[in-house]
């Protein structure tokens, strides 16, 4: 990683910054928690701190040896218990825009059928399967799904219902994966160049110095499943269709919750995304709910790798996304800080007497 040349300059500015953020070490609830606030805190400018101290949400692109890929890391202040956190993070339905996520549901351990059941293909989706051919496919399809890829007719019409095709689809990518993990992740076969999506994210777990550090259990269970964790770990699966750019996006998700991570007091969430139908070869997300000195703060870390006919993003391209992600990530912080924010929902009277 290379630190920006203002970065550098304000060194100085930034561990003071630090210090006055880190008051009264002694009452710090642990030095784990201590030392991660400390740690994500340095990946920021002296002036990105002075925008936390007014618990508005920074943000910054790190930067990466891949054109393609992409990391940035998020964070903002937030006045929310651990137990908020941990009722947040394990609704990930809760925290996409409601406006965007189209459809959801979760699967099982192990997957069936039926968690798919309700799953309505999107009518350009189900367009383009139709035309889909071997090496030549809007939507991504794994190399072992293409001998059953819906085929157009002489009357126009597929020879199987594209919904059925991609229910099929979902519920072996989750089957293989519960079973053989990162070795049962598909090889994307459906444009001239193949992707094997578990080298792909190998790569991704790559992630900051720190978080094998400090959080080494994250990436140890990520790269391990499905063999058993040595930490405590809640695993969770789902799938979503919901609008990300122009078009919808089919995703089967893996998450994973560290009610302990890093042996403080941090809540940590990772999602390991195991299918997208576009716009993504692979993609991480680790978001930490780190408590520090009477407030707690939201850290989001997204990596991830573009699904590009070309090897490369032109440097216009590139600038303008990594504008519009810092963008977005700013909103998801915003919307999932708020969340935590919020006071949890009453339960609902008990109707025992």
């Amino acid at each position: 990683m290379r630190l920006r040349g203002y970065e550098i300059a304000g060194a100085c500015a930034l561990t003071a910054l630090a210090a006055s953020l880190l008051p009264g070490r002694a009452a710090l609830a642990g030095a784990p928690d201590r030392d991660l606030f400390s740690a994500v805190l340095a990946e920021f400018s002296a002036g990105d701190g002075q925008h936390l101290e007014r618990d508005e949400p920074i943000a910054r692109v790190i930067d990466t040896p891949d054109n393609l890929e992409i990391i940035v890391l998020g964070m903002v202040r937030v006045s929310a218990s651990r137990e908020r956190a941990l009722d947040v993070f394990r609704d990930p339905k809760g925290m996409r825009p409601t406006d965007a996520l189209y459809q959801f549901g979760d699967v099982g351990k192990p997957a069936r059928p039926e968690d798919f059941a309700p799953f309505l293909v999107d009518p350009n989706d189900a367009k383009d399967l139709g035309h889909c051919r071997l090496g030549k496919c809007e939507v991504r399809l794994p190399e072992d799904e293409t001998s059953r890829m819906p085929i157009v007719t002489e009357k126009g019409k597929a020879s199987s219902l594209p919904g059925d095709f991609m229910k099929r689809m979902l519920l072996t990518r989750a089957e293989q994966y519960q079973a053989h993990g990162n070795a049962g992740l598909p090889v994307y076969a459906d444009r001239s160049r193949s992707v094997r999506v578990g080298e792909v994210l190998a790569t991704l777990l790559r992630l900051p110095t720190w978080v094998d550090a400090l959080l080494p259990e994250v990436r140890a269970h990520l790269e391990a499943y499905p063999t058993p964790p040595t930490a405590e770990v809640e695993d969770f699966f789902y799938w979503t269709l919901e609008k990300r750019y122009r078009a919808p996006v089919v995703s089967l998700t893996h998450g994973a919750l560290f009610p302990r991570a890093g042996a403080g007091s941090c809540v940590a969430l990772a999602a390991k995304q195991l299918y997208a139908s576009h716009y993504f070869e692979a993609s991480l997300d680790l978001l930490l709910f780190i408590p520090h000195d009477g407030h707690s703060y939201l850290v989001y870390l997204n990596r991830s790798r573009a699904d590009n006919p070309r090897p490369h993003f032109y440097w216009f391209e590139r600038v303008l996304l990594e504008l519009m992600v810092k963008r977005m990530m700013r909103s998801d912080l915003t919307r999932i800080a708020a969340r935590l924010n919020a006071a949890a929902p009453a339960a609902p009277p008990s109707k025992r007497k």
